[in-house]
């Protein structure tokens, strides 16, 4: 809670952001970044010894809070909310894939899973599917995450059944 007992997102934002930078943010001012508040609120609670506990709620609330309440879902949306810039970045539901990036990867997934010389794949599994493509996204052959094949396809049987068609 800030020095006036306001709990809101507004007022948690207000106070990180003239922590992070010296002085109260203004309209029109370029906003501090989701990661540059949540960096900031990390310092107030570890400097205040608040301790993040399952279940309860601290204040200064997280980035996610602040989207969800201020944005829906969006940080440039709950900062323009708050009278503030933010700087331009990949508009909103686009991605680094396409669908058929999407569909390719799940199908060398399969091929790998189906291959029985393929130590590294003993499952078509979600849970293998991400551990396979971290492998192959850190040997320089970027893969989509699990959670953004799950949320592109609705599923993971929908995308196993999509790369097969």
């Amino acid at each position: 809670m800030n020095a006036d007992g306001d709990e809101t997102p507004e007022a948690a934002y207000r106070l990180l952001h003239e922590r992070a930078v010296g002085q109260p943010p203004t309209p029109g001012e370029r906003s501090l970044s989701a990661a540059q508040y949540d960096s900031a609120r990390a310092d107030y609670l570890a400097e205040k010894r608040i301790v993040a506990k399952p279940g309860v709620a601290i204040w200064p609330p997280t980035s996610q809070t602040l989207m969800k309440r201020l944005g829906n879902g969006s940080w440039s949306t709950a900062m323009t909310s708050l009278g503030l810039t933010t700087n331009s970045g990949r508009t909103r539901g686009t991605g680094s894939f396409s669908d058929d990036d999407y569909r390719s990867a799940v199908a060398e997934f399969l091929d790998a899973a189906a291959d029985g010389d393929n130590r590294s794949v003993t499952s078509d599994s979600f849970a293998q599917y991400i551990v396979w493509a971290k492998a192959r996204s850190s040997e320089g052959a970027k893969r989509p995450s699990g959670a953004a094949v799950r949320q592109h396809f609705g599923g993971w049987e929908t995308a196993k059944t999509a790369a097969r068609a």
